[in-house]
């Protein structure tokens, strides 16, 4: 199964609409419970998550191997089982990597809506294009060199302050960063409306390049 029901739930004959979200790097579908499903759920909207194999929480335990391309073709194909009948709009939400796959999701099941949060626009997904001009390619690094660049890139996380716990999650990292350094866009538009989100003076991204998203689409909204 790829997808899951955030916890708490919006119940069934409440639901006014779905939002289908794809978690960033090292995040499981789990990161999207708690407080952000009952915020949206309070409205009636319903959370689901994408299980993204090797997080953690994962119901796939090995990391995906292929390309973000070939997940989202697999997430769109369980979609259109999981909504099949459903009468609501549903979106999609995706943050950083998530984005770029919530994106190629969209190219093969269409949402209504696709909110990209923290990624600059897919045709500007290769490592070349990256603000981080000493560390572009984290895939390629090792042991402490990896965890020095992350932690440059991201900030000290006190959640990975002990060796056990970055080495419980290293092999599932580094993957997702080869994914995403290595990710090349199937489509040049999708149907739908696109909503880019950052924030001011993150580092991973600039105005410019969550702006090129709107060539990302044929909607004219």
């Amino acid at each position: 199964m790829w997808i899951t029901d955030a916890r708490p739930r919006c119940a069934d004959d409440e639901t006014k609409a779905v939002v289908v979200c794809f978690p960033p790097s090292g995040a499981g579908a789990s990161c999207f419970h708690g407080a952000f499903a009952a915020t949206l759920g309070a409205s009636g909207v319903k959370v689901l998550g994408v299980d993204v194999p090797g997080r953690f929480g994962s119901s796939h335990k090995a990391p995906w191997g292929g390309s973000l391309v070939g997940m989202a073709r697999e997430i769109a194909d369980e979609l259109g089982c999981v909504l099949s009948g459903g009468d609501v709009p549903v979106c999609y939400f995706g943050h950083s990597v998530g984005s770029w796959l919530a994106y190629e999701t969209a190219a093969v099941a269409s949402p209504a809506k696709l909110y990209a949060s923290g990624a600059r626009a897919p045709s500007l997904a290769h490592w070349l294009n990256d603000l981080d001009e000493v560390n572009p390619r984290l895939s390629v690094l090792e042991g402490d060199a990896f965890w020095d660049a992350f932690n440059a890139r991201y900030g000290e996380n006190v959640n990975l302050s002990s060796s056990a716990t970055r080495n419980a999650i290293l092999e599932s990292l580094v993957n997702d960063f080869r994914l995403s350094e290595n990710y090349e866009p199937s489509t040049a538009r999708i149907e739908c409306d696109i909503v880019s989100i950052g924030t001011h003076d993150d580092c991973r991204y600039d105005a410019y390049q969550l702006g090129i998203w709107r060539h990302h689409t044929s909607s004219t909204y």
